[in-house]
């Protein structure tokens, strides 16, 4: 999959820490911007999925040692990328010291993203009341979690989403939903995990962990902004960039004043001779 930039994208890191049994340590590195994948042009400003890492830590033998080799090995992959604290946000979910790690250890512009607790009211766009007024997000889904993954099936139905690989689509597809007191409700982990041997939906976390913090500090909302094409594009060459002047001292002329003719003697080079030395000529 080729992706060109219309502009330099946002590059951003999303972590799924490991918490014992059968999770596993995601990273994805993102990038949000708007241009074209496999050259075709998106509506909307898109995130790419530009690379996702399975990250093993060895060696450490309590939770707090364990913890902190976490913390290391995503700076030494953010400082790799030239991708800043502000630009990182990792799961926080579970009561452990893990965020709390993060923070303490790296750096406090760390977003720290909560699957639990109530949605927020954030207003949803296409979803309206009988009045004709976006819906909040506390009103069509039952907790945190569904937010996080029925807003990111938005983003997928507005083509927002590039890059994904077959095992992060197939986990997205198979967590189930319902329709629980007329709102959205996604299963439980437990639910989840009882389904697939115990191996939990990190992959699908980790995506939505990283459109939470383009939502939260970089204004990402499914369909909106929606880009403006320029229609001369297909006429001038693709590879036409334009570059600034270089810098070069001119003489600045100033128009020729104006002046009456004298009167005139009859002769016609008189004349002539005023015309050409106010460049009438």
């Amino acid at each position: 999959m080729n992706v060109s930039w219309l502009f330099p994208p946002i590059q951003i890191l999303s972590v799924d820490p490991a918490k014992g049994g059968n999770d596993r340590f995601i990273v994805d590195h993102i990038k949000w911007g708007q241009g074209k994948v496999d050259e075709k042009e998106r509506d909307y400003p898109f995130m790419y999925l530009q690379e996702q890492y399975d990250l093993k830590i060895e060696g450490s033998t309590d939770e707090e040692s364990y913890h902190l080799a976490m913390v290391k090995k995503v700076m030494e992959l953010a400082n790799k990328l030239g991708i800043p604290p502000f630009n990182v946000a990792v799961d926080a979910t579970s009561l452990d010291a893990i965020g709390s790690f993060f923070h303490t250890i790296w750096d406090r512009q760390i977003l720290l993203v909560d699957f639990n607790g109530k949605p927020t009211d954030r207003i949803v766009m296409d979803e309206l009341d009988r009045e004709g007024k976006p819906k909040k997000c506390s009103e069509i889904f039952d907790r945190r979690v569904s937010e996080l993954w029925f807003i990111g099936r938005k983003f997928l139905l507005k083509r927002q989403i590039a890059g994904l690989r077959v095992d992060v689509a197939k986990e997205l597809s198979e967590r189930q939903y319902q329709d629980k007191n007329s709102k959205k409700c996604v299963e439980t982990k437990d639910a989840f995990r009882d389904r697939h041997k115990g191996q939990s939906c990190d992959l699908g976390d980790t995506l939505w962990i990283a459109l939470e913090l383009l939502r939260e500090r970089f204004g990402a909302v499914p369909g909106l902004n929606k880009v403006q094409r320029n229609p001369w594009s297909d006429i001038f060459p693709s590879n036409s960039v334009d570059k600034p002047k270089p810098l070069e001292i001119k003489t600045l002329h100033t128009a020729p004043k104006f002046s009456t003719p004298k009167e005139s003697t009859g002769s016609k080079g008189e004349l002539y001779r005023w015309l050409n030395a106010t460049h009438r000529n």
